[in-house]
Formats: C-alpha cells, sequence, structure tokens
C-alpha cells in the first residue's frame, strides 16, 4: 500500500534507523489526524527536496507535536536529465492544472514567459508553490520542481544557448516528428526543455529568435492541441527516452 508523503523542510541526514522525528506542522497534522484518521502504528514518509526519504510509523499525533519512529531510510526517484519547461502565461485556471500535471511527471523547473501572443495575468506564486508541493508529494519524486515568474520571452533568450549536453525545442505543428532513441543516448544530456508558446502558438519572429538560440521545432502529432494540453504532453516528453 502507497504510504502518505509529506515533504518537509528538515534535515533528514541527521537520522539513523529507530530514531523518533519530531514534526510540529497543522497542515500534516491536519491531514493525517483529521482527515486521514490515521492511527499509531501506521507509516509515513517524509522526505526533503534532496529526496532522502524516511519511511516512519506514528508514535504520538498531537497538534503541538507529532512523533514518528524512523524504520526505513531510502532516496526518492529523480528524474534525470534535467527537465525543463518554459511555458507562456495562459489564462485562469489552466496554469495551475499544468503546474500540477508537470510535477507529478518529474519536471524540475518551469519557468513563464510572455510571448506576443500570451495573455498577461497575475502570478499567484504561494499559491503556485502550494500546488506543486502536493503533486510531488503525490507523484512519489522527490524533487520540487524551480518555480520562475514570467518575464519576456526576448529575457529568456538573451543569455540562452542549446548545447550538445543541453536540448531545447519548441513545440510546432510542422517541426519534426518525435522518434524513439535508444535509453543510454540521453544519459550524456544534463538538460532537456521544452518552449510551449500561447494559443495561437508562437509568431514567426519568436520561431526564428528560438532557432537563432538553437531550439529546434518538435511536432506533439498531428492533433491541434490547446495550450495547456500541448504543455502536458510536453511535461510527459520530457521524462522519456525519444530521439527528437
Amino acid at each position: 500500500m502507497r504510504l502518505q508523503r509529506f515533504l518537509v523542510e528538515k534535515d533528514l541526514t541527521v537520522f539513523k534507523l529507530g530514531d523518533f522525528l519530531s514534526i510540529i506542522d497543522l497542515a500534516i497534522f491536519h491531514q493525517l489526524k483529521i482527515v486521514l484518521k490515521m492511527k499509531a502504528g501506521e507509516g509515513v514518509e517524509f522526505f526533503n527536496q534532496g529526496g532522502l526519504t524516511l519511511v516512519t510509523k506514528i508514535i504520538s499525533l498531537e497538534k503541538k507535536q507529532m512523533v514518528f519512529e524512523v524504520f526505513q531510510i531510502g532516496q526518492a526517484k529523480i528524474q534525470k536529465p534535467k527537465q525543463k519547461l518554459f511555458l507562456s502565461m495562459l489564462k485562469g485556471e489552466k496554469n495551475s492544472l499544468v503546474l500540477q500535471k508537470a510535477a507529478e511527471l518529474g519536471v524540475s523547473e518551469i519557468k513563464f514567459f510572455f510571448s506576443e501572443r500570451s495573455e498577461k495575468f497575475g502570478f499567484p506564486e504561494a499559491r503556485y508553490q502550494k500546488i506543486l508541493k502536493e503533486a510531488v508529494e503525490q507523484s512519489g519524486f522527490g524533487n520540487l520542481p524551480s518555480l520562475f515568474p514570467p518575464v519576456e520571452l526576448k529575457e529568456i533568450l538573451k543569455n540562452f544557448k542549446a548545447s550538445t549536453t543541453e536540448n531545447f525545442f519548441y513545440g510546432d505543428s510542422n517541426g519534426e516528428p518525435i522518434k524513439f532513441w535508444p535509453a543510454e543516448r540521453g544519459s550524456n544530456f544534463l538538460a532537456r526543455g521544452i518552449f510551449v508558446g500561447p494559443e495561437g502558438g508562437f509568431t514567426e519572429k519568436e520561431k526564428a529568435e528560438l532557432k537563432a538560440k538553437g531550439v529546434m521545432p518538435i511536432s506533439f502529432g498531428e492533433a491541434t492541441l490547446r495550450a495547456e494540453t500541448a504543455a502536458i504532453v510536453a511535461s510527459f516528453l520530457l521524462g522519456q527516452n525519444f530521439d527528437f
């Protein structure tokens, strides 16, 4: 049975098997005690941003302090190579949906940008961070994606350059189709990233600017996708061994 997981800002490296872990966190208390009605002896997993994982059993659940006994130490999975999603700002709840799914799929960086056809809305960073945290806890991955507030696309591209160890692409219906590649070929790459444009796509000028920085077009298939669907597809593709 899958254990309830929580990302904590705590140094977990100091704990050994049989140690007791104390947590003071009202949100975790509410989830374990009130929502899930968990009891002493049941298992809970804690992990930090580096993916170090402590599997514990509940000793006591009190609002002022929760105590857990460590009985297993491990490492949560982290996607490699590093995966970066560059996303044009979308309308309303679409950004929230993409953030949730990208975190569940193991994306390591999410950078928003404004392009010529982008919607320009607010950026509720605290809310977005909460969405990412909950998605990572659910997913089984051990890395909370780095989140960057929106800047103009030209600002991202200013000091940007793809290389032999970092491959970057942008979604385009006229781009090259995706093909599988041998897994070992991807082991040389430090990072892989995909730019997803707004509804209506990138302008011809923006496409030329992306290509000038070594960002190459790829096709997500024959269907015309909404921007948020394309972003979720891109998040999935980043974790696969495809030959772009």
